[in-house]
């Protein structure tokens, strides 16, 4: 406006820009064994509350739980449906996760699909023994609705908050809290030196590329997987 107004002869600040500072960022927290401990010691694990589980079913349960066992992200466990739940074509005692967009209400991360192997600790916990309960044509968890962002972990998420966060769990207003279970895994993976692209092929990390392929049957996943730490939490019963 002042050079329009010949007030001065040219504009001193043209072509200047302001440097904005990066931001730094800090790795979400995730939880400490401590966080576990008081996490499977809910009532919930016990027993899941009649009016919660005419809404949700069993998944208060089963999503923590095989997220813990998983490393994988929620809405990645919360969409499965039964048939997603595969055998080792080699191995028949070996079961896994088939994580894949192959329904139209399915999505994955930068659409790469990948096998993740069921832990032991899982079989115990009687995770088939659940599958036995729910439709074998549908989803692993029926009466999880989709909510407004198509996400069907979003609302079941909501209550797990809560419940949670009456554990007293240090900086938990900082914690997502399905996803720290995702951080908490890695974290006790490198403590057993599983390899950085075992981690990632079963987790499904970006920089995974196309290492599940040179697992043939992913016998190695699934050794890897049942060398993680047990958790101590309450057998699932219906």
């Amino acid at each position: 406006m002042a050079v329009k107004l010949d007030l001065i002869p040219n504009n001193p600040c043209h072509g200047v820009s302001i440097a904005v500072p990066k931001k730094v960022k800090l790795r979400v927290p995730e939880y400490t064994n401590s966080d576990i401990s008081a996490i499977f010691s809910l009532p919930l694990f016990r027993e899941i509350p009649a009016k919660i589980k005419a809404r949700y079913g069993d998944a208060p349960y089963w999503l923590p739980v095989i997220l813990a066992y998983t490393g994988a992200r929620a809405e990645e466990i919360a969409q499965l449906y039964v048939d997603d739940i595969e055998q080792d074509a080699e191995k028949p005692d070996e079961w896994y996760f088939h994580i894949r967009a192959a329904k139209p209400d399915q999505s994955v991360k930068r659409n790469k699909s990948r096998r993740v192997p069921i832990a032991q600790p899982l079989i115990n916990l009687g995770f088939f023994e659940y599958l036995k309960t729910v439709p074998t044509e549908g989803r692993v968890f029926p009466l999880l609705k989709a909510a407004s962002k198509g996400k069907y972990h979003a609302t079941v998420a909501r209550y797990l908050r809560g419940k949670f966060e009456s554990c007293n769990i240090p900086h938990f207003d900082e914690l997502e809290p399905l996803h720290a279970f995702r951080h908490r895994f890695t974290t006790e993976a490198r403590k057993i030196d599983m390899r950085e692209d075992v981690q990632n092929a079963i987790t499904g990390h970006s920089n995974a590329g196309n290492v599940g392929r040179t697992y043939g049957s992913y016998q190695e996943l699934h050794a890897a997987i049942n060398k993680m730490p047990v958790i101590n939490i309450p057998k699932w019963h219906p």
